[in-house]
């Protein structure tokens, strides 16, 4: 008898060690823009939409300068990118400001998100792939999350820009794991029934 409890209880330690991580992929996620008042119009992204294979919010902002941004952002697995293009001045469009200019929410239908980080920033107008920090130090002005959100910021905004952030997500449970732990558990009671 204490061999078998024993075993069990070894039996439910390791499967509750084995856990897989939730991911994004086959969530439901919401994204909003949050344009600053140095934008006169915008196109608000479309959603929900379910993460997988191709995931892509769009939207279109018009700032006071008269430029019309494309605006996309494209939400995998475990990371997410952000992307904006300017449309009328030939691919030599940009805004700052010492205030933030837009403001992105992207929200998951269950609190899965453990953390977000910034990955990278590449340019395909002002400068390529390999941007300095100083990039990312100077025109994102903000990134935070909690269990289910995740908020953006950006001082400015120039065309081409491609922003990469990674996702962590919670752990959860494996159910395979979950239905030996309640096998093992019913062999234990029904053995111990029959001891007694």
């Amino acid at each position: 008898m204490k061999t078998s409890v024993v075993a069990s209880i070894v039996m439910c330690s390791l499967a509750l060690a084995v856990r897989t991580y939730a991911g994004l992929d086959g969530r439901e996620v919401t994204a909003l823009m949050e344009p600053s008042s140095a934008f006169v119009g915008f196109t608000q992204f479309s959603s929900p939409l379910l993460v997988g294979s191709g995931a892509v919010f769009s939207g279109s902002a018009t700032d006071t300068f008269g430029q019309v941004w494309d605006i996309t952002m494209n939400v995998s697995d475990t990371s997410f990118s952000l992307g904006w293009t300017e449309l009328t001045r030939g691919n030599m469009g940009g805004i700052a400001s010492d205030n933030p200019l837009m403001g992105i929410t992207l929200a998951v239908d269950e609190p899965i998100i453990s953390s977000v980080s910034f990955g990278s920033v590449a340019n395909s107008t002002y400068g390529g792939t390999g941007l300095p920090e100083s990039w990312q130090e100077v025109w994102l002005s903000s990134l935070s999350n909690d269990s289910s959100t995740v908020d953006l910021a950006f001082h400015g905004m120039w065309t081409g820009d491609v922003w990469q952030f990674n996702v962590a997500t919670v752990p959860e449970p494996n159910t395979s794991a979950l239905v030996l732990v309640g096998a093992v558990v019913g062999w234990v009671c029904a053995r111990s029934r029959k001891v007694r």
